[in-house]
């Protein structure tokens, strides 16, 4: 298995092809979710509105898992924000 930390909070896992991000947040680079297979994020919920489909756990149990109808693409709206100045 092969453990890559990120940015902030963000954590990658990878083995096997399978790839998962764990709380990629705000601070981290869009490269954090490139090839992910699952996306998990335990807070900052507006990052979820890009996935294809949302599961809420509540004490270790799935209490909801509903697909999302048309996520944004994050690159697009990366590229519609105004630059940053110094």
């Amino acid at each position: 298995m092969l453990l890559t930390k990120l940015e902030h909070a963000c954590v990658r896992l990878e083995k096997d092809g399978v790839t998962l991000v764990i709380d990629p947040a705000a601070w981290s680079m869009p490269r954090a979710l490139e090839g992910a297979s699952a996306v998990l994020v335990t807070h900052e919920h507006d990052i979820a509105q890009f996935a294809k489909r949302l599961l809420t756990f509540r004490d270790g149990k799935i209490r909801k898992d509903e697909p999302v109808p048309d996520p944004p693409r994050a690159q697009d709206v990366l590229q519609a924000m105004p630059a940053l100045e110094d």
